[in-house]
């Protein structure tokens, strides 16, 4: 689109398609992920740490290794690319972010022993733009783009498969994807996060609950979204949201506020809509 990138120690371009034999050529060009996260500096809010990512899937965790994810020692979950990087932001090179896939395909007793997750990022202000994080296990990996990059989901029973623990504030995404089942975990754990014109699809126990949802869309498969949504709660301005929720949707199992402002709820299926099942 005309636009310059000048990269440098805070601004990186990864490139799936680039041969290793070109990457090496130059400092700030990688070919993977996970290879950049080796090499990462520090951002500041006003100067954060880019990651320009091309279209393609990159995966994160290796789906054909054959080896059982276990936790490391103090952990109880496994993680499949850990990051201590402060105001790191992972940007897409394309409008549409189906086009920028980041994508694991384990879970609890699927390639894991633990809720599997795709990254863990400790640092401020982690961000995203035109991505999609995706945890494949329960789900097909449809990539328009080049369907010889689809893939067939490691299993139909729907296990616990999360995508990004954060510990960080000041937490953003916007027109991001995060896709997966069961413990979906949007960039959980921050103090506060905007999600701007995100989508998500998700089963229970799943969503960021100290977030603010602004034009963004869902797709909910079961009745209870959130765990718990104690702290700053969790906000939806003008959102929509499609259930194939049968019977009741709720939208927190335990504990905590929600405020549901201009927004659209859809179903062919929801009989009732509440706050949660046992007030």
């Amino acid at each position: 689109k005309g636009k310059r990138i000048t990269l440098g120690p805070n601004e990186f371009y990864i490139d799936a398609q680039l041969p290793l034999a070109e990457v090496t050529k130059y400092k700030y060009v990688f070919n993977s992920v996970n290879e950049a996260a080796k090499h990462l500096t520090n951002g500041t809010e006003k100067l954060p740490m880019v990651l320009n990512i091309a279209p393609y899937v990159y995966w994160i965790d290796d789906p054909d290794d054959t080896t059982v994810r276990v936790p490391k020692p103090g952990n109880s979950s496994p993680f499949g690319l850990e990051i201590k990087c402060e105001w790191l932001k992972f940007y897409g090179l394309s409008d549409d972010a189906q086009n920028v896939v980041l994508a694991s395909n384990r879970g609890q007793t699927m390639g894991a022993k633990g809720n599997f997750t795709m990254f863990k990022i400790s640092g401020q202000g982690t961000s995203a733009e035109n991505i999609t994080f995706g945890n494949y296990c329960n789900i097909d990996l449809e990539y328009p783009l080049n369907p010889e990059l689809n893939r067939k989901k490691r299993g139909s029973a729907i296990v616990q498969a999360q995508l990004v623990f954060c510990d960080g504030d000041k937490l953003f995404a916007r027109n991001t994807r995060f896709v997966s089942r069961l413990n979906l975990c949007p960039f959980i754990g921050g103090k506060r996060t905007l999600f701007d014109r995100c989508h998500f699809e998700c089963t229970d126990d799943a969503l960021n609950g100290t977030a603010i949802y602004l034009n963004c869309s869902f797709d909910f498969y079961s009745g209870k979204p959130f765990w718990g949504t104690s702290g700053t709660g969790a906000v939806f301005l003008n959102c929509d949201i499609n259930s194939f929720t049968r019977g009741e949707q709720y939208f927190t199992k335990s504990h905590g506020q929600v405020a549901v402002l201009d927004t659209r709820i859809t179903s062919k299926t929801v009989t009732y809509l509440g706050w949660r099942d046992i007030p």
